[in-house]
């Protein structure tokens, strides 16, 4: 009992050096833009894992704004900067109190102007904080013969910051509940009864600590690793938040993530028995001018939420085991960029659940693999990109035995946490996206054949899955996808997403549409 007396005074005494950040949600539309001026040359911060930090992404910012490149981009720094600059007045300040301030408030929200208003905010010394409250509605319909809708109301928050040098953090709510048609509504796999109603829960949180050794945060939240305009195929982000410990280093160009999380058991959606379920990884990888690389691994293992011996480099010593006993599952992975010149860059992301050497040079030879590769062009004068993308996943990729390992399936509550439309496919897919400071416009069409072996890691058939690439009776799918995200003031955002999907016996039209009002 001593020992651990001691072991939490020596945690606080350490966290007491630290200093603060948070993180800013991957949703956020600056990314798009640093993405392009990263493409362009113009920074050399490359974007693999989402979310990202506040201070870094303010700085690039602010350099950016100095600089002297293409009319179009030059406004997007301002407008960026400006928006998520926290150059709050002095003490205390409310757009509510005293209430004589309101109208003069709701008024100025539709007068021109780049700064984001907050609802509250303070700021002494080293301490500046921010809240804002939301309320949103989204109305989407889905045709198939049949016309299905479904109505989502929420209400919430968004507040953060940073107290004094040793406390950052970042917490953005959302919760509301579906009404419409039920068949619909069940589609949305974050969907949970509460009170008898379907309601939906989203929420990102982060608490982070920081020196000149290491940042280390708390949260609960999800991260996509890897470039990509589909899904990752490393670490895919679209699933349900999961509570973490993060640990992060830079070291000049190079950079260190790790990851411990606990996961929800697919078991929970199920009858069969509860087993827990918890997931670890680690990536070190390499940025500097035209040139960024990055290797890592993850482990899906169960029976108990923390194991130390997966939260440092060392892990690699328990392939020994995973050899012997099979009893935990450990992935790896390879991500990479190239500019090939200012504006076009070419990156590839790999990943590996599992590799025989008996069948390596054979036909079965792609089973437990992934590939993802991409081009990517910006425009020099003109916010404007494209992408092309190929995606190839090998059979079997995610899955182990369920019958045996329950709790080793690269899933988070019945969600993959790799790529998302399964494993046995080629995708090709392409995008162009048009974005400036009140749009961003894109168009996405995508074309993919998946084998119906091997492709679900919830289905375990007979035998192993030493399948051939697209074994079995092979389904094709053609999905265009386009979508408005207008910002006419920085505190109000619509969108409006039209999705087509073909398949050789089907076709599926959606139209989701939605307003936020975020103060």
């Amino acid at each position: 009992m001593k020992k651990n007396y001691l072991l939490i005074i020596l945690f606080f005494v350490f966290i007491s050096f630290l200093h603060s950040d948070f993180i800013i949600p991957h949703d956020d539309a600056v990314f798009p833009f640093l993405e392009s001026m990263n493409n362009l040359g113009y920074t050399e911060k490359t974007f693999f894992i989402y979310p990202q930090y506040y201070n870094e992404i303010v700085e690039i910012l602010k350099t950016l704004r100095n600089q002297n490149f293409p009319k179009q981009y030059q406004k997007l720094a301002e407008y960026h900067y400006e928006k998520l600059s926290m150059n709050f007045p002095e003490g205390l300040n409310s757009d509510i109190y005293p209430l004589s301030k309101i109208p003069r408030s709701a008024i100025n929200v539709f007068k021109s102007h780049s700064d984001k208003k907050r609802l509250v905010t303070y700021n002494k010394d080293d301490c500046s904080l921010f809240l804002s409250g939301m309320m949103g509605k989204n109305y989407d319909i889905k045709s198939n013969n049949e016309t299905y809708n479904r109505r989502y109301e929420y209400y919430g928050l968004e507040f953060g910051g940073n107290i004094k040098d040793n406390f950052g953090f970042f917490t953005q709510y959302r919760k509301g509940h579906y009404d419409g048609d039920l068949s619909f509504i069940l589609e949305d796999k974050q969907m949970h009864w509460s009170g008898g109603e379907p309601r939906l829960v989203t929420t990102c949180s982060e608490v982070d600590f920081k020196n000149n050794f290491l940042n280390f945060s708390i949260g609960y939240n999800t991260f996509q690793i890897g470039k990509t305009i589909t899904s990752s195929i490393i670490l895919n982000s679209d699933i349900t938040p999961f509570g973490y410990m993060k640990y992060y280093k830079k070291f000049g160009n190079f950079h260190y993530i790790g990851i411990n999380s606990q996961l929800l058991p697919d078991s929970l959606t199920s009858s069969s028995a509860y087993n827990s379920k918890s997931y670890a990884v680690q990536t070190f990888y390499y940025n500097k001018d035209s040139f960024s690389i990055g290797f890592g691994q993850a482990v899906i293992y169960g029976d108990k939420t923390f194991d130390i011996a997966y939260s440092t480099p060392l892990v690699v010593f328990k392939l020994i085991d995973f050899k012997n006993y099979g009893r935990d599952n450990q992935v790896v992975f390879f991500y990479s960029s190239l500019k090939l010149f200012p504006g076009l860059v070419f990156y590839e992301n790999f990943f590996m659940d599992d590799l025989k050497k008996k069948r390596l040079f054979t036909k079965e030879g792609f089973s437990g693999l992934a590939s993802q590769t991409g081009l990517i062009y910006n425009f020099s004068n003109f916010p404007l990109k494209f992408t092309t993308e190929v995606t190839v996943i090998g059979p079997g990729t995610y899955g182990h035995s369920p019958q045996y390992y329950p709790q080793n399936q690269y899933t988070h509550d019945t969600q993959l946490l790799g790529y998302s439309y399964g494993a046995n496919l080629l995708n090709l897919a392409s995008e162009i996206m048009y974005f400036n400071s009140k749009l961003h416009l894109s168009l996405q069409y995508e074309n993919f054949q998946q084998g119906s072996l091997g492709e679900n890691p919830f289905i375990w058939e007979a035998g192993d899955y030493d399948l051939e690439f697209l074994a079995g009776k092979i389904s094709r799918t053609e999905k265009i996808t386009t979508e408005i995200k207008f910002y006419p003031y920085p505190e109000i955002s619509i969108h409006l997403k039209y999705e087509f999907q073909k398949k050789e016996d089907s076709e599926i039209n959606y139209l989701y549409s939605g307003l936020e009002v975020r103060y």
